[in-house]
């Protein structure tokens, strides 16, 4: 499987077939910490109604932080991430950049004061 490939079936799961899920294995036993080739080999087992299914979605489990973009397999989906979730996790990742150059200037401008007191 080429990027290409995978980059396709990254925006389209549904088109995940029996060949894909040969090769997405290999790449999840390879890169084990990979989460989207994991979701797309879970994709494929699921359309395959593979006895697999089930074990590898127990062994699947993310962390917290990741949990807003897994998906629901069972689920017809156009993409693993809807462009509205993409958006918005953008928009809350600049806000908590912001937070943090605002706290760092508010602790700049203490520093300058007490710096300005003591002179």
């Amino acid at each position: 499987m080429n990027a290409t490939e995978f980059s396709y079936l990254l925006n389209k799961p549904n088109a995940v077939q029996d060949k894909h899920t040969e090769s997405l294995e290999q790449i999840v036993q390879e890169f084990p910490y990979f989460q989207s080739a994991r979701a797309l080999y879970l994709k494929g087992l699921y359309n395959q109604s593979s006895f697999k299914y089930n074990q590898q979605l127990k062994n699947n489990k993310m962390d917290n932080k990741k949990q807003s973009q897994q998906v629901d397999l069972s689920q017809e989906t156009d993409s693993l991430i809807s462009p509205s979730r993409q958006y918005r996790k953008l928009r809350i990742d600049i806000i908590n950049e912001f937070s943090e150059l605002r706290d760092q200037n508010t602790l700049a401008q203490e520093d300058l004061m007490k710096q300005e007191q003591n002179a």
